[in-house]
């Protein structure tokens, strides 16, 4: 067996590799950080206060212990330029652990600090919202095989958020943060948005209105559709 305390591995480098590969055993302890930038093979794993980081990379294992620890991935960048609420990009699921046996444990989840520089949505020359690519940690039915989902993260920043509608739309991002939303109709158009998260917490007030000639009508699909809101204010050509 084979135990790591304050120690910076990488599974890119040969002896790390090898000697992962080859023990009976190995324990990720307080300090240390096991970066899986290459596929690496390991008979048993115990995470005991050590941090995996995955890096576009598989770890497989006959065994995983996590029962202390964490699971560190980076960020999916978006591009606030071609961002489309309604139409918010999809990623693919990252296959992070393959187990032989039950992953019993899931461990806590943090972002690195690369892979994603801050992307922002600007109305009327004010950043309103930041734009996120944030993942779960998700364990298979049979509690074998642990990935991490992306999905896209749409920060309030407190300016003011105006989400604007020209047909029946569906949005399905998440809406977090602390600042206000509002909900309106395209000039001219009877519109309907159907809010399709169920993980909003975003705190601020909540606007539904459109212009004289336009009607807005939003749909709540699920309790947490209006987050944390302080206030839902219905005005005039505004229905939910």
């Amino acid at each position: 067996d084979v135990s790591f305390t304050n120690s910076l591995l990488y599974s890119s480098d040969s002896g790390t590799n090898t000697l992962l590969s080859s023990v009976a055993n190995a324990t990720l302890g307080s300090g240390s950080v096991l970066t899986i930038d290459e596929d690496q093979s390991i008979n048993s794993l115990t995470l005991n206060g050590g941090t995996l980081s995955f890096d576009d990379h598989l770890l497989q294992v006959k065994n995983a212990d996590l029962r202390e620890g964490k699971v560190r991935i980076a960020r999916k960048n978006i591009n606030a330029q071609d961002f489309d609420i309604f139409k918010p990009p999809q990623f693919e699921s990252q296959k992070l652990i393959e187990s032989q046996s039950v992953i019993t444990v899931l461990p806590a989840l943090e972002f690195s600090d690369s892979g994603a520089s801050d992307q922002f949505i600007t109305q009327d020359g004010n950043q309103v919202a930041a734009l996120h690519g944030d993942a779960e940690l998700i364990l298979s039915s049979d509690k074998q095989t642990l990935s991490a989902e992306y999905s896209v993260n749409i920060e309030l920043l407190g300016s003011g958020y105006r989400i604007e509608a020209f047909d029946n739309q569906e949005l399905s991002s998440r809406l977090s943060g602390k600042g206000n939303v509002t909900y309106a109709a395209r000039e001219g158009t009877n519109s309907f948005i159907q809010i399709a998260s169920n993980k909003n917490d975003y705190t601020g007030a909540t606007y539904v209105h459109s212009a004289e000639g336009s009607f807005i009508t939003v749909e709540a699909s699920d309790e947490k559709a209006f987050g944390d809101t302080e206030l839902l204010s219905i005005g005039a050509n505004g229905l939910v």
